[in-house]
């Protein structure tokens, strides 16, 4: 319990009850010791501790290695990603990893915005033009094929 404050600053001695009010999601990113994010999983829970449960217990990706090395890692500046949902999930959305600065070796960056174009095609906002390095959400320069 804690104690409410008057507009005056002064105690009330009002005690507020924080019964029912769900803690708000955290981002973190889940991923095997010895490969270093190379295959992480992007987890939304209230703990560290919860969201390597969750990682561990669902299928979206096979770790190779003991839950002792399991690493978490919070990732604060993810946390507004999860603003609309009410439970915890691992993430599979491309729009959320893009969003989180998440980066595969194999795809190409928008030089303006540094976001990763994970596409595939799909999105053509998303689509790196070869010219000028920049996305459709960033904008492409005059002439560019891709505008």
């Amino acid at each position: 319990m804690t104690q409410s404050r008057t507009n005056a600053g002064e105690s009330s001695g009002a005690a507020v009850v924080r019964c029912g009010l769900a803690r708000p999601l955290k981002a973190y990113a889940v991923f095997a010791k010895d490969t270093r994010h190379e295959h992480a999983e992007l987890v939304f829970h209230r703990t560290a501790k919860e969201a390597k449960e969750l990682a561990w217990k669902k299928p979206y990706g096979e770790f190779g290695c003991d839950w002792i090395d399991l690493c978490v890692n919070r990732v604060k500046e993810s946390d507004h990603l999860a603003s609309y949902a009410n439970e915890p999930f691992v993430c599979s959305d491309e729009r959320i990893f893009r969003e989180a600065g998440w980066r595969s070796d194999d795809l190409p960056e928008c030089a303006c915005c540094g976001l990763t174009d994970f596409s595939d095609g799909k999105n053509p906002e998303w689509d790196v033009c070869p010219e000028c390095d920049h996305c459709g959400g960033c904008g492409h320069e005059a002439g560019c094929v891709n505008a």
